[in-house]
């Protein structure tokens, strides 16, 4: 199937003119001697013929561009055709200039002749030229009319294609004034029509009328900005008096124009909206394509792929209404068909466009594959096997089908289960990537959150240590008490102590020092009393709210240590002991730069006003004002740390962003994500 996908891929490279010269070469030395190959590439060349005739080309489309197209009149069965598109009653259409165009498949001139054709007598200018039979041809008028005209539909009267050039004469009385002019009727017998649009259409070779091949019909295409469904057709007949009377009405089919893919909507209903709503760019296509896909893969469900859907059908007895079960429709499929390869056919129009928002609401897979399993059919068709109250009025309308060319449904519908499968098996893959990054991501924060903190616990034991230490000493001395620092014991005795003493001193220095606030003790031995003295000090950044990361560090220049000072109810607080000398250095992070201030030589009950500037590492040390590298280096790791909590903060930020924007689509996306979507009474 995907060699198949890929021939069909490179067939229409090679249509296209995409090939380089080698391997245009090489293609085309492989279609000498395969014979199903050549099969292929006709049915593409018919399938693109096929769409550039409709309306496609660049001459028809500045022709029409104008129009919104209404009715078409079915095939012509006859060289000379007088017909009113009709429902009883009266309308006007638009004017329009006096000449028309022709786009002919090929490369000859058309030639265009001013001459009036023999129905002067009408009132109405004449619109004739000479096309080449052996070429397709579009002719469009004035009005917005267009004719395409297959190659070899002209015959003679053995019923052989002409070859010779043949004159077409074409009259058209669109609004009312052209029809008042011409002296044309809009009854049926005594009924009173209302009018979509007359026309007249008279082909001849060498003066005489020429026939029309019955498998070639001639196809009219004419502009009404009213899709009337009760519209029909009615052949012109002369009466006695020499009045145009309107006979023989026939139903008309609503035959599909296909558009460019490119300007369909296929998505959810609202979902643009949405985007919108959340403050995204819902005009960047490309932005909400990705964006749509991305919830391949997102429902539980499993779906079934293929063309075994008829389980929705008229014909099964155990159907009825939609079930609730699934979500909605996998963005997979969309992608699928939301692709140049469908340009041309029923999916390319705006008819479909309307079926595919009931679709979305339906939230039923099966019944968009039932319509792009069966391309070669009537939308109407389809939309009566559906039955569901919308599809239903949608089948009232008589919409009809584009043409395809043989064996392009079948393939198209190989297309779209391919396609539809790769895409979701490709975003499936692609979610389970993102969320096992993530998920590998986070664990990796946690485990560096981890050593991060562990250092800086025993950072600050050590810091805690050695300023016990040095509190403990001067207290010590301060009583009169010998000190040193005892030596790591080797055991241990369990000695009980039933009168105070020495160990309350250390009791008392431990209090003070853990909880930082000054202390007075006296002994009740020596009557002498020691003291240890805090004092808070206030740290004030200027704008500290634009830092995305921000640290207060005390550098105590008799200790070989470090502390952080941690912001309390907004501010940077702490106890400064009296026995140091302290530096102040703070240290942030903003717009992926780093930013430093400082102050040496802090004493306590002041506050400190520090404004950040950036800072490289060089300008940093030289802030860090320490006799020993390692207190430097630490502190350096430090300012590393800010910047990686400033890249993971980001990322954390995006990943929820990603979260949430999906949480508040879910719903569009999938319509019936939660109890479903009411069915229509």
């Amino acid at each position: 199937m995907r060699d198949e996908l890929n021939l069909m891929e490179l067939v229409d490279r090679y249509l296209g003119g995409e090939l380089n010269a080698s391997e245009q070469a090489a293609f085309e030395e492989r279609l000498r001697t395969n014979a199903e190959l050549r099969e292929l590439v006709e049915d593409q060349r018919a399938l693109h013929g096929g769409m550039k005739r409709l309306a496609l080309r660049p001459a028809v489309n500045k022709a029409y561009r104008r129009y919104k197209w209404g009715k078409w009149a079915p095939g012509i069965g006859g060289a000379a055709v007088i017909a009113i598109l009709a429902v009883g009653g009266w309308m006007q259409a638009k004017e329009g200039g006096r000449s028309m165009e022709a786009v002919s498949d090929d490369s000859e001139q058309v030639e265009q002749l001013l001459t009036l054709s023999d129905t002067a007598g009408t009132g109405l200018p004449a619109l004739v030229m000479m096309i080449n039979p052996k070429a397709d041809t579009t002719l469009i008028t004035p009005n917005g009319l267009v004719v395409d005209i297959p190659k070899g539909a002209f015959v003679d009267e053995a019923g052989r294609a002409i070859t010779k050039p043949v004159r077409v004469t074409l009259l058209e009385a669109i609004d009312g004034v052209d029809i008042m002019k011409a002296g044309l009727s809009t009854t049926a017998c005594d009924t009173l029509l209302e009018t979509g649009g007359m026309f007249y259409l008279d082909a001849q070779m060498d003066g005489k009328r020429v026939g029309i091949d019955p498998a070639k019909p001639l196809t009219v295409m004419v502009p009404s900005d009213n899709a009337d469904p009760r519209m029909m057709l009615y052949e012109g007949g002369m009466t006695a008096e020499g009045i145009v009377d309107w006979r023989n009405p026939k139903p008309l089919a609503h035959t599909l124009v296909p558009v460019d893919m490119s300007t369909l909507d296929f998505y959810p209903p609202g979902y643009l909206a949405k985007v919108a709503e959340l403050g995204k760019d819902a005009t960047d296509k490309a932005y909400t394509d990705s964006l749509y896909y991305s919830f391949n893969g997102t429902t539980e469900r499993q779906v079934m792929w293929g063309a075994d859907t008829m389980g929705l059908l008229e014909d099964s007895a155990a159907w009825g209404y939609i079930p609730p079960g699934e979500t909605g429709i996998e963005p997979a499929r969309i992608k699928a068909i939301w692709n140049t390869r469908f340009n041309g056919t029923n999916l390319a129009t705006r008819e479909f466009e309307e079926r595919m928002r009931e679709i979305h609401r339906l939230c039923e897979t099966k019944v968009l594959d039932h319509y792009v399993n069966n391309l070669d059919k009537n939308l109407s068709e389809l939309d009566a096997q559906v039955k569901h109250p919308a599809f239903a009025r949608l089948a009232k309308r008589n919409d009809g089908r584009v043409q395809l060319p043989e064996h392009a449904a079948h393939r198209l519908r190989k297309v779209y289960t391919e396609w539809s499968q790769r895409y979701a098996e490709t975003a499936r893959k692609t979610q389970e990537e993102f969320y096992r990054k993530e998920a590998e991501a986070d664990q990796e924060a946690h485990k560096r959150q981890m050593a991060r903190q562990i250092k800086d616990l025993q950072q600050d034991s050590e810091r805690f240590r050695q300023e016990f230490t040095a509190s403990l000493r001067s207290v010590y001395d301060q009583l009169g008490y010998p000190w040193t620092p005892a030596p790591p014991p080797r055991a241990a005795f369990v000695v009980p102590v039933r009168n105070p003493g020495w160990w309350n001193v250390d009791k008392a220095v431990l209090a003070a020092t853990t909880s930082r606030t000054s202390m007075s003790y006296t002994d009740k031995k020596s009557g002498k009393t020691a003291t240890l003295t805090y004092t808070p000090i206030t740290v004030e950044v200027a704008s500290k709210e634009s830092f995305s990361e921000l640290r207060v560090y005390l550098i105590p220049k008799e200790l070989n240590s470090y502390q952080r000072v941690m912001e309390k109810d907004g501010t940077f607080t702490e106890n400064l002991n009296s026995l140091f000398e302290y530096d102040v250095i703070c240290m942030g992070r903003k717009d992926g730069q780093q930013y430093a201030a400082s102050q040496w030589n802090v004493g306590g009950e002041r506050t400190i006003a520090l404004t950040m500037e950036p800072t490289e590492d060089e300008a940093l040390k030289r802030m860090i004002r320490v006799s020993t590298s390692v207190v430097s280096g630490d502190l350096l790791e430090q300012a590393r740390h800010l910047e990686w909590l400033e890249r993971e903060a980001k990322r954390q930020q995006a990943k929820q962003a990603h979260y949430a924007l999906r949480n508040a689509l879910m719903a569009v996306v999938f319509p019936c994500w939660g109890e479903g979507w009411p069915v229509e009474e």
